[in-house]
């Protein structure tokens, strides 16, 4: 069997991403962010590598959704129903 194992749980991949992202929007308000010159530019890193990886994650679903939708055409004797 040549199947792709599709990844599930994006529920819980998208909440815990969430919740991290929540934290750092929070972060600007605290009354040392400000006092270290380290804190804001890890904060946008971290802030930017979150986001992006949303992006990504994003990405990932679609191209999961599209397999699943061209495997059943192409994939597992679908390819007999296909004439080229």
């Amino acid at each position: 069997q040549n199947r792709i194992r599709l990844i599930k749980g994006w529920d819980e991949l998208y909440t815990a991403l969430d919740d991290h992202l929540t934290q750092l929007a929070l972060v600007p308000g605290s009354p040392y962010y400000s006092t270290s010159p380290n804190i804001p530019p890890q904060h946008n890193t971290w802030t930017n590598n979150l986001t992006s990886l949303r992006a990504v994650f994003d990405n990932l679903i679609e191209v999961q959704r599209r397999w699943v939708y061209l495997e059943s055409i192409f994939g597992a004797g679908g390819g007999s129903d296909v004439k080229g």
